[in-house]
């Protein structure tokens, strides 16, 4: 029995070792098989969208940027609510301040083709689902909501009327007889409007009566204002003629800026008078105003207190504080000498027609509820004018120490007679924009209101203007690839600011790129640098500023993080396009990484790179797909080794701690949980 025993345990062992010799080492510690690349959550923060935007000008480009939603002041870049709006900056001549004020710096920016639209790409934090669309383009809505849907933002100016375009010179004659209201009798304001329907953000009213009705119509952005001009190509001519700062070249007497109805001329060709229609270009204005008109006899010579006692006939009751997303055209009426008549349309010769703007109607308390209440906004067109003072004449006589406060320009083209306001006239101190509050005033026969020392809107000079775009944001390394850390992602921090400068072909022409390291929480001596994947363009040697060029397109920024670092020490590359690249189509196109122990010029080298993105040909292959690596992200898909954040300020997690644990970026772990569908703006706060 027990040699039995003992002969069937050594058959036994020696199949088992005949069997054992038969497998090979290797396949015990197989690397397991690596999942396909698009299983793999790619940590990106950033989410592509297509902007349609139609203003709807024929021959009209506008320049316009996109904001978002600032989340740390919870407070919308540029502020669209105009009761924050005045609130914060009531006493700023120009938006632009407050996006100073803000810090709000805009995500995105182009020009619009030759008729106001544009279709592109745009890229945009992932957990943002509304844009602010912002242009000071003259004409265009100055700032526009979007909503994102099915990552697609969409805004047509969707104007329509009764007329969308002008067939004939001649102007259909629009009486209103009687129906006209006193505002303030002392004051001899009177209105030509009987109801008022405001909305937020827009200047609209709707009178009801028939007969007033008529009197108010809109002027459609592809209105075709003659043979030679359509309403985008005026408002362009009046863009560039305007430089938004100092336009008191353009200031000329009193009697050029007022529409005087020429008598009969010496030829015999007779003249029996003129119908005007007044239309709202813009008001770029960060106060609310009111529009009247006035006239007399022409040649008189009228002191300030004659003219005040001239009744004033108001057909724009409020213009909000931001560009009208409708054009609105008044007919202007004749009540006869003394203002005693029926009202007509038609003008006649002799006849001089000014202009007054009531304007800061804005109460002090900031309270907006009573603006849809027309007795209310006509209360403070009131206080403005007759308490506070608060207007400015086409007569400059009337005005604060006799100031000009109007310009006025003919175009040509279009045959209209452009009339701008300084709003703050009434002040000591103003800007001498005077496109403050723009419209024109087309005459019917234009002949008959011909001034010929009236300065001529110029014809735009031919060359392209230029823009810049700034984008900003942070990379994070995990140095310890590809065998996995403690992933606090702070091994390596790097602000990135990127500068575009493109023309209004929307080519672009120069990119600087300027990376700050903030933060080495390291052991290794780690380098940083990129390759420029596409549109290398030509490097500027004398403007840029690196450590080591090691292919054309391959790059090391600097060669010590940690020495960068502690000297603040900030890199440059300047590329030069001269013959231009296409914005729209353009994208961001590097590919940033570190390299742990760097020695300058060695490859098979360590490379970390954002998820899914390729090494350089200096890699060592061998390590990429390795050990706890998986396309640069975390074999179980929790935690990459780089990430870019699109924000500057980001804070660095704690040494030691990984990303993701409580008072580290806590939301972390949930947005990589669900693929980036929730929590998308973890980073927003440790």
């Amino acid at each position: 029995m027990r040699k039995v025993k003992f002969f069937s345990f050594f058959f036994f062992a020696i199949i088992a070792f005949a069997l054992q010799s038969c497998v090979k080492e290797s396949d015990y510690f197989q690397e397991p098989t690596k999942k396909a690349e698009s299983s793999y959550f790619d940590f990106t923060t950033i989410r592509t969208i297509k902007l349609n935007l139609n203003y709807g000008f024929i021959g009209h480009t506008a320049l316009f940027e996109v904001f978002i939603k600032n989340e740390s002041s919870n407070i919308t870049s540029p502020i669209k609510e105009e009761v924050i709006l005045n609130k914060i900056i009531k006493s700023d001549s120009d938006t632009a301040s407050l996006r100073v004020k803000l810090n709000a710096t805009p995500i995105y920016k182009a020009f619009t083709s030759n008729n106001c639209n544009f279709s592109g790409d745009i890229e945009v934090p992932s957990y943002v689902n509304k844009i602010y669309v912002y242009s000071e383009t003259l004409g265009v809505p100055r700032c526009v909501e979007v909503n994102i849907q099915n990552n697609e933002a969409i805004y047509v100016n969707s104007i329509t009327t009764r007329s969308s375009s002008i067939t004939s010179r001649a102007m259909t004659s629009i009486n209103i007889g009687n129906n006209r209201k006193k505002i303030d009798a002392g004051y001899k304001l009177y209105s030509l409007y009987d109801t008022y329907t405001p909305a937020r953000g827009k200047c609209l009213w709707e009178p009801s009566n028939s007969v007033v009705k008529d009197l108010y119509s809109i002027v459609t952005p592809e209105t075709q204002l003659s043979n030679e001009s359509t309403f985008g190509e005026l408002m362009s001519r009046v863009d560039k003629s305007l430089t938004k700062r100092d336009n008191s070249n353009y200031i000329v007497p009193e009697k050029n800026i007022n529409i005087s109805i020429i008598s009969p001329t010496s030829t015999g060709n007779t003249i029996d008078g003129a119908r005007l229609d007044l239309v709202l270009l813009n008001n770029h204005a960060n106060m609310h105003s009111s529009m009247a008109y006035y006239y007399y006899k022409t040649g008189r010579n009228l002191s300030a207190n004659e003219l005040k006692a001239l009744p004033k006939y108001v057909v724009i009751p409020r213009m909000m504080s931001s560009a009208p997303d409708k054009h609105i055209k008044a007919r202007l009426q004749y009540f006869g000498e003394n203002g005693n008549q029926s009202g007509t349309d038609l003008f006649p010769p002799g006849y001089t027609i000014g202009f007054v703007l009531i304007t800061d109607l804005f109460p002090n308390d900031g309270n907006t509820y009573f603006w849809t209440d027309l007795s209310y906004v006509e209360s403070r067109m009131e206080w403005a004018y007759g308490v506070a003072n608060q207007y400015v004449y086409t007569n400059q006589s009337a005005n604060y120490k006799q100031k000009p406060g109007c310009i006025s320009l003919y175009d040509e083209k279009s045959k209209k007679i452009i009339i701008g306001f300084e709003d703050q006239t009434f002040r000591e101190e103003n800007d001498n924009s005077f496109e403050d509050v723009l419209f024109y005033v087309d005459a019917d026969p234009i002949e008959s209101v011909m001034d010929p020392t009236r300065p001529t809107i110029p014809t735009p000079p031919g060359t392209l203007t230029y823009a810049t775009e700034t984008t900003k944001g942070t990379l994070a390394f995990e140095d310890i690839w590809p065998s996995g850390g403690d992933y606090d992602m702070n091994d390596v921090v790097v602000q990135y600011e990127t500068t575009i400068t493109f023309n209004s072909n929307n080519k672009i022409t120069k990119i600087v790129d300027t990376f700050t390291p903030v933060n080495d929480g390291a052991n290794y001596i780690d380098a940083f640098g990129y390759v420029i994947n596409n549109n290398l363009g030509t490097i500027d040697l004398s403007k840029s500023n690196f450590y080591s060029l090691e292919e054309s397109n391959q790059i090391i920024l600097f060669a010590n993080a940690k020495e960068a670092v502690a000297n603040k020490q900030k890199c440059t590359i300047v590329r030069d396009f001269p013959a231009g690249i296409d914005k729209v189509q353009y994208k961001r196109d590097y590919n940033p990484f570190i390299v742990p122990n760097y020695k300058a010029g060695v490859k098979n080298r360590t490379e970390v790179h954002l998820p899914k993105n390729k090494p350089t040909s200096w890699v060592d292959t061998s390590l990429v797909g390795t050990k706890d690596d998986a396309y640069y992200i975390n074999k179980d898909g929790s935690f990459p080794f780089a990430i870019d954040l699109p924000v500057s300020d980001f804070k660095p997690v704690t040494e030691g701690v990984r990303i993701g644990t409580t008072n580290e970026y806590g939301n972390f772990t949930k947005w990589t949980k669900s693929f980036g569908k929730e929590n998308a703006n973890w980073y927003l706060n440790k």
